[in-house]
């Protein structure tokens, strides 16, 4: 998942984190409203992504139920991410 704010910040953009849920909007008052209280909440400054990676589990891969092209792409996306900032 990707979220991108502009890079003068005309539009508000915060993010959210509760355990391994990610949460993104205009207001934090709307991430309240699904998540009471969340781990960490913060501003991302003009420009700066936030991006959240999807977790497949060995239990969903035996069952089919995500296709290997989407596998591949995860884990191409982790190994790019691999050296990116970790909050």
């Amino acid at each position: 998942m990707y979220a991108l704010n502009d890079r003068i910040k005309l539009r508000p953009m915060v993010a959210a984190r509760k355990d391994d849920l990610l949460f993104v909007s205009s207001e934090e008052c709307a991430i309240r409203k699904v998540c009471g209280s969340p781990d960490k909440v913060w501003h991302p400054d003009g420009g700066e992504p936030v991006i959240g990676i999807v977790k497949v589990t060995e239990k969903e891969t035996e069952k089919g139920k995500v296709r290997k092209t989407e596998k591949e792409t995860a884990k191409g996306m982790v190994k790019a991410m691999g050296k990116g900032r970790q909050d």
